[in-house]
């Protein structure tokens, strides 16, 4: 088996770019589906089949931020954004809206489909607990039970200290935020962009999903086996 999630919904208005796609998905084993706009893919009624959506942001009619928080209202479905819309207004109001992780246009299809893989190990909280880490306050450093580890800025590891501390109920984003000192005005999602920088880093350096779990619409809650040295 290729993948962890069968079903998957891209949503995307460039036509050939999802069919491009959606058959290189097919042949690593995904059953596909392509809409090209949110308001056909609400006209189908079949959100609750699929187990991971690829969303555009630039959709016609139904922005793809407010599909995403439309989706995530009732779907704890994976969620990327494969988008060409840049800058941190797009990046940080696709994350604040649900999705678990956002690529930017033009992305090579492997990129695709490692993005996949390493989002659905996380959902899932990967491999059956089989790996464990530990946060070294001295060394200001996270190390996996496979030997690799990953190094920490000092918001880094107070953040993740204060996550390890909470356990699975998690920290809401109000109290994270305040207490590594990150400041969210207005629109701004400074912490999810953290959040982001810090999981990319976690599994860059450790090849493992990063033991960090999104809890949409309330904060994040670290999960698997984590102790503090």
């Amino acid at each position: 088996m290729a993948a962890d999630t069968q079903r998957l919904c891209i949503i995307d208005d460039d036509k050939d770019y999802g069919e491009f796609l959606a058959d290189f998905l097919r042949s690593q084993g995904f059953d596909v589906d392509l809409f090209t706009s949110g308001a056909d893919f609400i006209r189908d009624g079949t959100a609750d089949r699929y187990d991971f959506f690829l969303i555009d942001l630039g959709l016609p009619g139904i922005d793809g931020v407010d599909l995403i928080i439309l989706l995530r209202a009732k779907s704890r479905a994976g969620i990327i954004i494969i988008s060409g819309r840049m800058g941190p207004d797009a990046f940080n109001s696709g994350l604040s809206a649900g999705a678990d992780m956002f690529l930017n246009k033009p992305v090579r299809f492997d990129q695709v489909l490692q993005a996949i893989k390493t989002v659905s190990r996380r959902i899932t909280t990967g491999d059956g607990g089989q790996t464990s880490w530990t946060l070294s306050v001295r060394a200001s450093e996270l190390k996996c039970s496979n030997g690799l580890a990953a190094q920490l800025t000092a918001l880094e590891l107070r953040m993740l200290q204060l996550l390890a501390e909470a356990g699975e109920g998690g920290i809401d984003r109000m109290s994270l935020s305040a207490n590594v000192s990150i400041q969210e005005t207005g629109s701004s999602r400074n912490l999810d962009a953290a959040v982001f920088r810090l999981r990319k880093k976690i599994e860059q350096a450790t090849q493992r999903p990063a033991p960090i779990r999104t809890l949409h619409a309330i904060g994040y809650s670290i999960t698997g086996q984590v102790s503090i040295d």
